[in-house]
This record gives structure tokens, sequence and C-alpha cells, in this order.
């Protein structure tokens, strides 16, 4: 099944049996889309015999900041304040420096974080079928926002093998996950951390009146407590993942495989503006001043309508389907040399889209309202809607070789051919690699004294497991070679 990074939220940790990292040669039949390498997650299944195993785990944690940044203190800001002012020509604006601590903005911002999980499973075997069948709950809050920045998930997996006959067996894997997730500004300019660390320390939070402190005197910094406060917003994904794979096996040394994998996704998202005044001259008030009045918005000559509060409301769909099928061959010779081989073809396709409107005057300048539904705009004039659709496929051919001997020398080389739907007619279809077979040389870490590599007059290109290239004759390849291998002897073949 493919994932891309995100959809690994979707997994449970406690369900992962294994995880191995392919890169270079090793991920290329996998194709362009392992160009950064494949990471292979198998989740836990049943072992057969035995009576069936129940497991529980849990945990609860407190998560907090390891380290903050050393910003200046209210008495070293009026300090170096009144230095800059001085030395500039300028009248102090601090007339007394004494201000002690003053606000610490991180202390403000910055809290400990609940997280807990629990997650419950069971794996067993009857006499053809093994299971392995488990469920989860993970919550965790931000220590920037708590609440506000909220990850929930639950998690649901049933992994079934059953043997068919002797030779066929079916292996079935369904996986579904519900993710519900808040978020703050962040990352760059404008986030609630960027606004943390260059509020300055003499501004109290809140002012006497009990309204937030504005930050007047820097125009593109608002208060970071008073942004959190006014930061609504809701996605929640359900997703569907899962694999029904048939193997059979010709002969001891022959296995046909044919899967087909499936992943499906809904995602419902909802943003909130409230009308807001962070202060005078920000940008990002959305009312005109400290009484929440809404601002007019002129559509023509002679005709304004007011733009209060605000909602986004969105609803995508994306899913994937997989089918592949192809041979396996894996066959000891006597016993110094083994042979692996694969060959098969697979098809993909993926589809997305997505439908999101926008509504202005949401009634009571609150979250409880925030549907379009309730919008109030005179005759839904600033309202809008968009919408989005994609479509993409390959179709793929490839083929991987290897050769050991004596589980000391390791040779492999591997083949792909695709076809893309996202070029066009005259660049549709591509090899990896373009030309000659891929190759790699490898020995055994293992082995001890010396080494001989006997050459033959015509090499393919090889590559080391950290894709250096070396070259295709066997008075270089050998000289390269015991870079990797300094007792190595080399003697070209007659």
């Amino acid at each position: 099944m493919v994932y891309d990074s995100e959809g690994l939220n979707a997994l449970n940790p406690n369900d992962i049996a294994s995880i191995n990292v392919l890169k270079d040669g090793t991920a290329s039949i996998f194709g362009v889309r392992a160009a950064n390498g494949v990471i292979l997650i198998e989740t836990k299944k049943g072992q057969k015999g035995g009576a069936p195993v129940f497991e529980y785990a849990s945990y609860l944690g407190v998560q907090q900041t390891a380290k903050r940044l050393g910003l200046l203190n209210a008495q070293e800001y009026a300090v170096l304040k009144n230095n800059a002012f001085l030395n500039g020509g300028q009248d102090q604006p601090f007339a007394n420096t004494a201000l002690g601590v003053g606000t610490d903005w991180q202390d403000a911002v910055f809290q400990s974080a609940m997280t807990s999980s629990h997650s419950l499973s069971a794996t067993g075997s009857s006499n053809q079928t093994t299971y392995s069948v488990g469920g989860s709950y993970f919550t965790q809050d931000g220590i920037v926002g708590g609440g506000k920045s909220n990850f929930t998930r639950y998690n649901g997996r049933v992994n079934l093998s059953t043997d068919m006959t002797d030779r066929l067996r079916l292996n079935s894997v369904f996986l579904f996950t519900h993710e519900q997730r808040k978020t703050l500004p962040e990352n760059g300019i404008g986030s609630v951390l960027y606004n943390t660390i260059n509020a300055y320390p003499t501004e109290p939070i809140v002012e006497e009146d009990g309204r937030y402190s504005y930050l007047a005197l820097v125009s593109d910094i608002i208060n970071p407590i008073a942004q959190m406060a006014n930061t609504y917003n809701d996605s929640r994904v359900n997703k569907f993942v899962g694999k029904e794979e048939l193997s059979y096996d010709l002969n001891e040394s022959l296995t046909w495989t044919t899967r087909f994998n499936y992943n499906y996704a809904i995602v419902d998202g909802r943003v909130f503006s409230p009308l807001v005044w962070y202060g005078p001259g920000k940008a990002q008030n959305t009312a005109v001043n400290a009484d929440l009045d809404a601002p007019m918005v002129t559509l023509a000559e002679g005709f304004s309508l007011e733009r209060g509060a605000s909602v986004y409301q969105h609803r995508d769909t994306y899913g994937d389907l997989t089918f592949e099928s192809y041979l396996n061959y894996d066959r000891t010779f006597g016993e110094d040399h083994s042979v692996k081989a694969t060959a098969g073809t697979s098809v993909f396709t993926r589809q997305g889209k997505g439908l999101g409107a926008w509504a202005f005057n949401i009634p009571n300048n609150s979250w409880e309202y925030a549907d379009i539904s309730a919008s109030q705009a005179a005759g839904g004039y600033l309202n809008g809607a968009s919408s989005f659709f994609f479509e993409e496929r390959l179709l793929s051919a490839f083929g991987r070789a290897e050769y050991a001997y004596k589980s000391r020398y390791l040779f492999s080389g591997v083949l792909r051919r695709d076809g893309s739907s996202k070029f066009g007619p005259n660049a549709r279809w591509g090899s990896s690699p373009p030309c000659p077979p891929h190759g790699s040389f490898r020995t055994n870490p293992d082995t001890v004294g010396p080494t001989r590599l006997i050459l033959p007059s015509f090499a393919p290109v090889l590559a080391s497991p950290e894709t250096t290239k070396f070259p295709t004759s066997p008075t270089a390849l050998c000289s390269t070679a015991r870079a990797f291998i300094p007792s190595m002897t080399c003697s070209p073949l007659a």
C-alpha cells in the first residue's frame, strides 16, 4: 500500500511489526516515485499455533519545551532602547528603566500539554487462517495553544492471512482512521511564535480594562495570546486503506503474486475568521475599530455591503487504486550460488476532487454559528465557492535480478519502464535507468581475509551502496573496488 508522508499519521505505532528503509539501487524497482527512497512498514500479523493473545498498551504523558530563547526582560529592553534612541540623538522613551522582569511572552505562550494513548489488539489463528485485529485512541495537545492545536486519532486494523490450499494464500489488510486536528498559524512571519519572540516585555498581556494589549509600537507584531484566542479551525479526516493479495506457489522456486491496493480519504475542514481588532494599523485587523464594527465593501458606485465575520468550509475526497502482478524466483544452486529474480507489471490510478465555499456575516461573531448556511450577507454577493479535480495514471513494467556467491559477493540489477499520464504523448514513456540495466556490487562486511575478484572483459554499469558510479572497464573497476576492499587482487578473464 502506498502512503505519502502525511498519511503516516494514520498508523498506530503499536501496530508496526518492522520498518525497512530502501535507498539508491535497492529502491529503484519502485520507479521515479522512489527517488528519495522507500520506507517499508509491515504491520503485525497473527502466528500459527497457540492460543489467542490479547495485548493492551497505554500511556499518559506531559510535554514541555526543552529549551527557550534567551530574550530580554523589561529592564534590559528599556536600557537597550534608551541607548539606541540616545545614540540617534532622540529623547529616551523610558524615564525609569527599573521595570523588573516584565512580561515573559514565552512563559505565557508555552504550556504543559497532555498526551495519551490507548491500544488493544488480538492475534491468533485457526487451522488455515491467522489474524491480527487492533484498535487505538491517541490524543495530543500542543505546547503552544493547548486544545487550540490538538490532534486526535481513532484507528482500527484487521490483518488476515488464509491458506486456501497448500499452494494458494490470501492476505487481506484493512485500516480505518478517523483524525481530528486543530492548528494555529505557524512556520514563518505572522505565526504565533513569531509574534511571541518579537513582542516587547514592557507591554502587559491584558490591559486594566480587560482587553488584550495592542503592542502598538510595532505595526507587524500582534499580541500572540489574542491571536490564539481568535483562531478557530477544525479538520476531520476519515481514511480507508486496504489490500487484497493472492500468492500461488507454482513450484518450490517460483511464486506468482497478484495484489490490489486501495486508499480512500474524505477530508472536511472549517475555518472561522471573526471580527477582531489587534490595535491601530495592524494588517491582521478584520474589524475597523475596537468596538468590532464590520468594514464596508463597495461593489459598485452607490452600492456598499457590510463584510462581517466569515467562514470557509470544504470537503475533499482522494482515492487511489494499485494493481500489481509479478513472479518471484528464488533458488540456491549447491551451497555457493544463490539467484533471486522478480518480474512484473503494475497499474496505478489516483483521483482527487474537492468543493469549498465561503460566506460572510456570521451571526454573533461566534464559532458556534460558523456555518455557510447561517450567513446573513445581503443577497449573498460576498459569498462564493471553488472546486478542483485531478486524475493521474501510471502503467509500469519492472524486473530485478540478484546473484550471490557464498553470501560474500552480491550482484544485482534493476530495470523498470513507466508510462505516466502527467506527460504529453511525446514524452509519456521512460525507462529507469534509460540505457543499460542498473547494477550494484557489494561484499558481505562479515567476511575476512584476502579477496580476489575475477573480471570479464565486459562489465555492466555498477554502483556501490553509496551510489558511486563505477567505470565499466575491468582495470578501472578493479582500482575503484580496492577503495572498498583493500586486500583485493584482480585478474581479467582470457
